[in-house]
């Protein structure tokens, strides 16, 4: 009677469980990365020019391909004796259409409440189309006399999908930020 137990037969087993493993490694590393790679909203500063006056970029990574959002909300919170808030800027995200989102923003009230709010809501049904940008708007701030860095804090950010459950927000931690700071050159 023939045993299975044979040298070449063990190495045939130990062969194929070894594919097993692999695959399920490659499998496992690879859904990872994709989990790792978690929706985020960075505020990257440009240095202030001589005159104080700067240029924040609201950066965007980690969203879903052809992710397309209906509105967008942002709100950074400053020292208003440090820095004062002059408006926004377009960013590189264009609607689905193709023309540039116009940001909304009150800069009188902003720098009285120290908290700079911009609102992007597209008309005639047009979208965010985030796959082919990352610049989501552009914050502009002036640094007071004397003062050579100032922080920012994002206190609310909004990404509103028309499917709610696509949304993507920093109170319910499906949006993560990164803090910056506006610095004097």
């Amino acid at each position: 009677m023939k045993t299975f137990l044979t040298k070449k037969n063990i190495a045939i087993v130990l062969a194929v469980l070894l594919v097993v493993v692999v695959v399920v490694l490659c499998i496992t590393m690879r859904q990872k990365s994709v989990a790792d790679t978690d929706p985020t909203l960075t505020l990257t500063s440009q240095s202030a020019d001589a005159d104080g006056a700067c240029t924040v970029d609201v950066v965007l990574s980690g969203l879903p391909d052809g992710a397309h959002y209906a509105a967008a909300s942002l709100a950074v919170a400053f020292d208003p004796t440090q820095i004062t808030f002059l408006g926004t800027s377009d960013g590189d995200i264009p609607l689905v259409m193709g023309s540039l989102p116009e940001w909304e923003s009150d800069p009188e009230r902003a720098n009285e409440t120290g908290s700079a709010r911009a609102l992007c809501l597209p008309e005639d049904d047009g979208t965010l189309a985030t796959s082919t940008g990352s610049v989501l708007v552009r914050l502009r701030f002036q640094l007071a006399d004397g003062v050579t860095e100032s922080a920012l804090t994002v206190s609310d950010a909004v990404l509103a999908a028309a499917d709610e459950s696509e949304s993507l927000a920093t109170t319910t931690a499906t949006l993560t930020v990164v803090n910056g700071t506006v610095q004097r050159g």
